[in-house]
């Protein structure tokens, strides 16, 4: 174990081989590996600000308020978040500044 408290490396190197040396090679491979995998909703999109996303939505769906996107009915607020996910805003940002759960944004 390191003098580093929260990190046992014995452990996790142990994941990979009881050969030391081995599993040191390992986990660097391991974590220089490129794939396609991403966690929750995070990616490599363009991120697009929260006042930038407000502008966009208050500008194409002409609402006073990117909130007006929730009392959308049906298709109307599925073509609206699905334009929005294209756009590069995530699932959580479309709710926080929407008011529309994300579990209805997940949905899409």
């Amino acid at each position: 174990m390191t003098n580093d408290q929260y990190i046992d490396q014995d452990f996790v190197l142990n994941l990979f081989d009881e050969n030391r040396t081995k599993a040191i090679d390992d986990f660097k491979v391991f974590n220089e590996t490129k794939t396609d995998d991403e966690c929750l909703d995070i990616s490599e999109r363009r991120t697009i600000s929260d006042k930038e996303a407000i502008k966009l939505i208050k500008k194409k769906y002409a609402v006073a308020s990117s909130r007006e996107l929730n009392h959308f009915e049906g298709i109307k607020r599925t073509k609206c978040l699905q334009f929005l996910l294209k756009k590069g805003l995530s699932e959580r940002q479309i709710s926080r500044i929407t008011g529309i759960s994300r579990y209805i944004v997940r949905k899409f």
